[in-house]
């Protein structure tokens, strides 16, 4: 991530014990930012989640959510709940693909927020 990216806006104490989280800000197209979890003892990636403006189109947001996922893993149940968030037909959609777990939702500034983590991980 580090060749990848870069240094990271920001690294603090994540939500989960023993984690760190790194932010990167405006980082691609359309204002997305991303941040990764890390397990702090083993350096492992955990969490993976993206915040997109609530004008951004609901194809950039598929494909920012399918790098977050395994083409196989993004089945018509996630993409409906994807469609449903973004089009404010519902505030939260819950899921599990594979070993993953995740969320979309909207967030209190009308950004649309995607965490995906290993289902294991908390």
């Amino acid at each position: 991530i580090l060749q990848a990216l870069g240094e990271p806006v920001w690294r603090k104490p994540g939500f989960w014990a023993d984690s760190i989280a790194w932010s990167y800000k405006d980082i691609v197209s359309e204002g997305i930012d991303i941040g990764y979890i890390f397990d702090r003892h083993t350096n492992k990636l955990r969490q993976a989640e993206i915040a997109v403006s609530s004008s951004t189109n609901l194809s950039t947001v598929k494909s920012a959510l399918k790098s977050l996922l395994e083409d196989e893993l993004l089945t018509d149940t996630i993409e409906q709940g994807l469609q449903a968030v973004y089009q404010r037909q519902k505030a939260t959609h819950n899921f599990t693909a594979g070993n993953l777990a995740g969320i979309i939702q909207r967030n209190h500034q009308d950004r649309i927020y995607i965490g995906v983590w290993q289902a294991d991980f908390h």
